[in-house]
Order: structure tokens, then sequence, then C-alpha cells
């Protein structure tokens, strides 16, 4: 039944990561529907998809995954490394904060302006 149709995967920002995510798996590991017809074809097309694999795979997928990302889309290029960059960055303004915050209050108390 329906063998000659062929699949299409498709997902838009987290859908999109997971979208990446299965095609990887179905080109590692094909699933029996894909294996018993090899006339049958899987695209699968991410919008706007979640960062989820290095750029190292990206010649596994070959003609098989299109990935658009729109303008300045924050969610593709937000990773793991570049989240912990943020809060590296965050921190370093607290603390920064802190110290400017400090010195003035002691240059009030002290009557200094």
């Amino acid at each position: 039944m329906f063998n000659d149709y062929n699949f299409v995967i498709g997902g838009h920002s987290l859908g999109g990561g997971m979208t990446t995510l299965l095609t990887f798996l179905m080109l590692i590991h094909p699933p029996s529907f894909l294996k018993k017809n090899p006339q049958r074809t899987f695209k699968a097309f991410s919008y706007g998809g979640a960062s989820v694999l290095s750029n190292e795979f990206s010649d596994i997928f070959g003609d098989v995954l299109k990935s658009v990302i729109c303008g300045n889309d924050l969610i593709p290029r937000l990773s793991y490394a570049s989240v912990q960059e943020i809060c590296k960055m965050m921190i370093g303004l607290q603390n920064l904060q802190v110290t400017f915050f400090k010195k003035n209050i002691i240059r009030c108390v002290e009557g200094r302006s």
C-alpha cells in the first residue's frame, strides 16, 4: 500500500531541529520501508531550525536536507557554546556593576562625590 509515495519531513524552529535529527538518523539507519523500495526517496526541510548538530555533519546530508534561515533569526544561531559565552559575558557585566556600585557607595559614605 502506498509504495509509490515518497517521504517528506518538515519542521520549523524546534521542529526544524527535530527534522534535522530525524533525517540524520534515517540516513544512518534507513527504515525498512525505504530499504524495501529503492525508488522511494525522502527529503527534509528545516525552517529556522534549532542548532542540533555541528558543521562537520553537513556532508552526510547531501541533497536530502534543505535548511532555510531568514535574516538574523536567533534560534538557528544559538548553540550550547554560544549560550555559555553569553552567560560568561553576563556574569562579567554583573561583576563590573557590583564593583562600580561598591565604589560609588563607598564614595557616598565617605562624603566624596
